[in-house]
């Protein structure tokens, strides 16, 4: 019986996902064929969706929770619990902070909001997600040493170019014992290979992927000596990312943990 419930409830994701691309059928083909004609000539092209998004926030906001459907701000049921002082790499809209703030889980929390894109953080402000904020990448932030107890990197760090440096940054901000904290895509394709590489996504602009062992190698190539892999996981939570028709996926979870100097 319990079987025969998921099932359904993931029969009805995967024909939410098939209505979803009949609606916007128009626009995905004509962005997907000006992109595969324009990164012939430029493969760091943005396509028209990924411009879109990254200018009108809310055009954003509406492509993450019909991507989440159902569960909206639940994906981030998978973070393990945050406390003290926690830096959010890629804050964006600011969805783990309003998911946080219902779920009664922001108040042992000091939580500093990162991102590169400031029309995403005016959108966060205005719908009173965050307060606060620095606009800025990893690299610039200006924090002195052992700042944070927690780095998190909430579904974004497959958009993060230089993972090396990033996580030799997050080796400076981190206090000893702390911890990084990443969700992120996870691909189920059969034929996926075992390594991370970099794509140009017309949804999604230029990302990296990778399987679990993808994953689980890549971030072993990139990290400093002093932060190590605790713990990685494939979490599947029924969600249209993870059951569309063309990319199954699901949420790897990683804690690192950086060493007593």
């Amino acid at each position: 019986m319990k079987k025969t419930l998921e099932n359904i409830e993931i029969g009805l994701i995967r024909f939410s996902f098939i209505i979803f691309c009949i609606i916007l059928f128009p626009l995905l083909f004509i962005n997907t064929v000006v992109h595969k004609r324009q990164i012939k000539k430029d493969p760091f092209y943005k396509s028209y969706i990924v411009r879109l998004y990254e200018r009108y926030p809310l055009a954003y906001e509406a492509y993450i929770l019909v991507m989440n459907f159902p569960l909206f701000y639940n994906v981030y049921n998978v973070l393990p619990p945050l406390s003290e002082k926690v830096l959010q790499v890629g804050c964006g809209t600011g969805a783990l902070n309003i998911y946080l703030k219902r779920k009664g889980k922001a108040e042992n929390l000091e939580l500093y909001n990162l991102d590169t894109n400031i029309n995403s953080i005016n959108f966060g402000i205005k719908r009173k997600a965050f307060t606060s904020f620095i606009h800025s990448d990893i690299k610039n932030a200006p924090f002195e040493d052992g700042f944070f107890k927690t780095i998190v990197f909430a579904r974004c760090l497959h958009h993060i170019k230089n993972h090396k440096k990033v996580f030799k940054e997050c080796e400076r901000l981190l206090a000893d014992n702390g911890t990084i904290i990443i969700s992120d895509h996870i691909d189920l394709l059969p034929n996926s290979p075992d390594h991370s590489y970099m794509m140009n996504s017309n949804i999604d602009g230029v990302i990296w992927r990778y399987n679990e062992k993808g994953l689980k190698s890549h971030l072993e190539k990139n990290l400093p000596d002093n932060l190590k892999i605790k713990s990685l996981k494939a979490v599947r939570q029924k969600c249209i990312t993870n059951y569309n028709s063309f990319f199954p996926n699901a949420d790897g979870l990683v804690v690192i943990e950086k060493l007593n100097n």
